[in-house]
């Protein structure tokens, strides 16, 4: 069964040198303490990884990405992508995505 993750962002717009907050948390039991999750962007045609935050004892993650050097109006999709690992019982899955 694949693993699952709820993904969501603080802000549906920012310009550059603004932040903004994704956050999650894996559904399912049992969440391995510290469990990797790689966030990946979606740009020029491949889903890129941009920052690997660790979930704390209830599957909770959350990372703060500033964003930079963005010219123009882009529209970028995100999703989490949730690793499996052999402290974790569920094969290799993917958050919904958001924009």
């Amino acid at each position: 069964m694949p693993a699952k993750s709820k993904i969501r962002a603080s802000k549906r717009r920012a310009r550059n040198g603004e932040r903004v907050t994704f956050s999650g948390q894996l559904r399912g039991k049992p969440v391995a303490n510290r469990k990797l999750v790689d966030l990946q962007a979606y740009y020029r045609g491949k889903w890129r990884t941009f920052a690997t935050p660790r979930t704390d004892k209830k599957g909770k993650w959350r990372f703060r990405y500033r964003f930079g050097a963005t010219r123009g109006t882009v529209v970028y999709r995100f999703r989490a992508r949730i690793r499996r690992e052999a402290t974790y019982p569920y094969e290799l899955g993917y958050s919904p995505q958001v924009r």
